[in-house]
């Protein structure tokens, strides 16, 4: 017969084997699941970046109209692509307004970067442009050097006639069409949501670009997106 105390020992012993079994499962568990969990949240962020991204190009989009109507202002150029950006930021959650919620969003960046989230840079017309092609006429009339939006082919051919190489302008080295040609980047400084992510941008990613830099310092994903289009009003430098 089997005494009381041994079956005690009998049992305990297979207890501590079934917890020793139970502990080898988790540590197991643990290091499989760790890699597919960030493998997950890796999907998800390139999903958020490709929304954000495809959401920044049509409201670019919207911009580059105004500018190219209203003269290459470059303050109505940003306030459209602003509005035209709100609905990256619906919903509102516990905001009154998705313009709210864009408000918050851009207090809070600003005060983690020091800088604007969003940066808008005309990269054409250039000062070099209007030096080379400024109306004077239209210059004198606004009060701000004005390129003609008007008879490019023409003035294309007056440039020729006048010595200048394929019409190129000697400062800019462009002729009247690349002149009258809109160049918009938009670089937006998107926040992931994985900690591991914001990480690697701190650690690995370096850029020339002060901006850019100072967002990867910040644990932030720069999105840079340009666009081109023909002016339909006399280009203005502002």
């Amino acid at each position: 017969m089997t005494s009381g105390s041994q079956r005690q020992r009998y049992w305990l012993g297979l207890n501590r084997r079934a917890f020793r079994q139970r502990g080898a499962s988790f540590v197991e568990f643990t290091i499989v699941a760790i890699p597919l969990f960030f493998l997950g949240a890796l999907g998800i962020e390139l999903i958020r970046f490709n929304q954000t991204r495809l959401m920044i190009m049509v409201a670019l989009s919207e911009a580059m109209r105004t500018c190219i109507t209203r003269h290459n202002n470059p303050a109505l150029t940003l306030a459209t692509f602003e509005q035209a950006l709100l609905p990256l930021f619906a919903p509102a959650g516990r905001h009154a307004t998705i313009k709210d919620r864009q408000r918050d969003v851009m207090r809070s960046l600003q005060l983690q970067t020091g800088l604007a989230p969003w940066r808008m840079v005309h990269l054409s017309p250039n000062p070099k442009d209007f030096a080379d092609f400024a109306h004077p006429i239209l210059t004198r009339r606004n009060g701000r050097a004005t390129i003609r939006n008007s008879y490019l082919l023409e003035q294309h051919q007056d440039k020729i006639r006048a010595g200048w190489q394929n019409g190129q302008g000697p400062h800019s080295g462009h002729d009247a069409f690349e002149a009258n040609t809109v160049w918009l980047q938009v670089t937006y400084l998107h926040k992931p949501l994985t900690p591991g992510v914001g990480l690697v941008m701190k650690t690995l990613m370096k850029s020339n670009d002060t901006y850019i830099a100072n967002g990867y310092k910040n644990g932030l994903v720069a999105i840079q997106v340009e666009q081109r289009g023909m002016m339909q009003s006399d280009p203005m430098l502002w």
